[in-house]
């Protein structure tokens, strides 16, 4: 975990830096106004100066995430790539910052950054000639299919940069009967590469271009 910052120089986001640091130590039900106040050594009323509550708390730690992974500070000229590669850097951002995962579904407001985010991201797809309704339905189900590949992948792979899980989930792979599943342990190679090696991007681009598929045969 970071450093304790002095007393003095205390302020809102370095009380969100350090929740953020203990969130991804000890996970997000760790992040309370008396934790912090410990980890910061300072009371847990003098947290109140910077954070309304703990909402505010939970919130703030989100938004510096998004806003430390630049989500949308890039310059691809073509839509797909732009929208593709915005939630990669998104999907990036909580893989990095693990302790923040739990919090997707329990945050009760959108913050600034993400608010801007969201904003960016749909007025790119209504420009690119999506109507309202379409640039939301792709916006959703692009954001569901990051977070859920995140998750699984975060899940399955504990550090993700162990060098050696390919082979340990290939050797689980060749571990199971070959005459009960005869297709799985012929292709274990294969699926091991694919269960180790997540390539958000493409599978971003693959439901952006169903979409447009299904959008021209309407």
């Amino acid at each position: 975990m970071r450093s304790t910052p002095p007393r003095s120089t205390l302020d809102r986001e370095a009380v969100l830096r350090a929740g953020l640091d203990l969130a991804n130590a000890e996970g997000i039900d760790a992040v309370t106004f008396r934790r912090l106040g410990e980890v910061l050594s300072v009371t847990p009323m003098a947290l109140y100066r910077h954070v309304s509550n703990k909402s505010d708390l939970l919130e703030g730690i989100f938004d510096l995430v998004t806003n430390d992974a630049a989500v949308t500070d890039h310059d691809e000229v073509d839509w797909r790539d732009w929208v593709s590669h915005s939630f990669v850097r998104m999907g990036d951002a909580m893989l990095r910052q693990r302790g923040v995962m739990a919090l997707v579904n329990r945050l009760e407001n959108f913050g600034k950054n993400r608010s801007a985010i969201v904003e960016e991201i749909f007025c790119r797809l209504c420009d690119a000639g999506l109507a309202p309704a379409e640039a939301a339905e792709l916006q959703q189900d692009l954001y569901r299919y990051m977070l859920g590949t995140v998750a699984l992948d975060s899940a399955l792979r504990g550090d993700a940069t162990d060098p050696d899980h390919e082979r340990h989930t290939r050797a689980r792979l060749d571990l199971l009967p070959s005459a009960e599943f005869p297709t799985v342990t012929r292709h274990a190679e294969e699926l091991a590469q694919a269960l180790t090696r997540t390539d958000l991007e493409r599978g971003l681009r693959r439901i952006i271009d169903a979409f447009e598929r299904e959008r021209e045969s309407a």
